[in-house]
Parts: C-alpha cells; sequence; structure tokens
C-alpha cells in the first residue's frame, strides 16, 4: 500500500517535513546504505563534464551539498549556486562548508520556480533529488529555461536495475531491508519513502520523453552499477 503522496504540491510539503527529520543523519545514512557506492556515482556525474568546463553551475535539490563539494574538488574555480527548499539541510551543507574551507551560495527555493534570470547558467546537475519534484515537467521546463544556450544539464538518480537476476535482489533490499536500517538509524519513516519514490519514479523512456519534450537535445541516458542508479545528460539546444 503506498504510504506518501508522489506527485504535486503537497508532495513537496511532505518532503520538506521528512529531509528536515533527517538532516543531520542524512550524509551518514547515505554513506551506509550504499556501501560507499554514492561517492563513485557523484563522481561519475562530476567527470561527464569536459575538462576545461567553466562559467556558472546550478546544483538543485543540493541537500547537504555532496555534489556540489564534489563539483568544486575538481573545478575550484567555478561559480556554484546550490539550491534547495528544505533549510536543515542546507543549514547541514553551510557546517560542511565552514569545516572544509570551501564555500558556495546557497539558496532556498523550489526547483520548479527558481528565482534566477532566462539563460543564466552553463550547466545545471540534480543528484537524487529528482525523485522528490512535485512536478517533473515544470522543473525541467524551468531547468531548461535557466540553462544557456549549450548549457548542460546532468541528471542523477535511482532507478529499477532491468536484470532478471540482480534486479530481484536489489528489488528485496531496497524495499525490506534498507527502509528498515533506515528506520532504525533516523528514527523517520524517510526510508521507506524512498523506495516507493523510485516505484513511482518514470521508467527510463519516459523520463528521456520528459526531457526531449522540456527542449533538450542529445539525451544520453546510462547506467550505473547493474542500473541501480542512472545517469543522465542532455544539452539545451543553441538557437
Amino acid at each position: 500500500m503506498t504510504e506518501f503522496i508522489h506527485r504535486g504540491e503537497e508532495k513537496r510539503r511532505q518532503n520538506q517535513v521528512l529531509f528536515n527529520a533527517i538532516a543531520q543523519r542524512y550524509d551518514f545514512l547515505n554513506h551506509f546504505l550504499s556501501l560507499g557506492i554514492d561517492h563513485w556515482w557523484r563522481r561519475q556525474l562530476v567527470y561527464s563534464l569536459p575538462e576545461d568546463f567553466s562559467g556558472s553551475l546550478l546544483d538543485a535539490a543540493t541537500s547537504t551539498g555532496d555534489l556540489a563539494f564534489a563539483i568544486l574538488k575538481r573545478f575550484p574555480e567555478l561559480k556554484l549556486t546550490g539550491l534547495d527548499n528544505t533549510p536543515a539541510m542546507l543549514e547541514q551543507a553551510h557546517r560542511k562548508m565552514v569545516k572544509r574551507g570551501i564555500y558556495f551560495e546557497t539558496m532556498i527555493a523550489d526547483a520548479e520556480q527558481t528565482p534566477f534570470e532566462t539563460d543564466k547558467f552553463s550547466a545545471l546537475t540534480i543528484a537524487f533529488g529528482l525523485r522528490n519534484i512535485g512536478n517533473y515537467n515544470e522543473a525541467l521546463q524551468e531547468f531548461f529555461r535557466v540553462l544557456q544556450p549549450g548549457g548542460r544539464l546532468l541528471i542523477l538518480e535511482f532507478n529499477r536495475p532491468e536484470s532478471r537476476v540482480f534486479g530481484p535482489l536489489y528489488s528485496f533490499y531496497f524495499h525490506r531491508i534498507l527502509p528498515l536500517v533506515g528506520a532504525v538509524i533516523s528514527g523517520s519513516k524517510a526510508y521507506h519513502y524512498l523506495s516507493e519514490s523510485v516505484d513511482n519514479f518514470p521508467d527510463r523512456s519516459t523520463l528521456r520523453k520528459l526531457i526531449a519534450d522540456a527542449g533538450f537535445s542529445d539525451i544520453k541516458i546510462n547506467d550505473l552499477t547493474f542500473g541501480v542508479v542512472t545517469l543522465i545528460t542532455a544539452e539545451k539546444p543553441v538557437n
């Protein structure tokens, strides 16, 4: 039985409550429950950017900043803005900035309606956050708007493995083990939401169509770790 809301404005409010509640343990749980592979997943996104990449980048759903820090490690001169609608997550990102001596601008806002001007950013990234948005179409259209012509969209997101052997094994872990362990450690049902949100997320072909309908071209979808995670890249055409 579905326990959570998976679309619309109510989903946004629900997720703010969920993620505010687990913010202090969010990083530990991500690393622990993924066996540390989440570092490698983010690295694959970072190295999808060209070696000479420069300009400005918006990291949507930046949460505690793990992807932003990984990007700035490779591109220290990059102007990066991290956007998230969960204050407690950004508080954790700010603590990490002070600890690491690496700083970037942050903003509390929703990905479906950002405060930025059109054609502002050279690239836009979102890691494990697209699932949590109430309206995928609106968010992708907004991503297209704020990107410069020729700008890159990079999405890292959980997915459903298609392997007949690995798929059922991972499904058992993802639906039975992970939510229980996450609930014990975090004291929250957020990790029950995680499995539900992946089940309700568009499949690869539907996601490709949504991205294309928003105006993007050169869409590439690459599975990582047997399809547990998918890396999607696309480009805003140059007129």
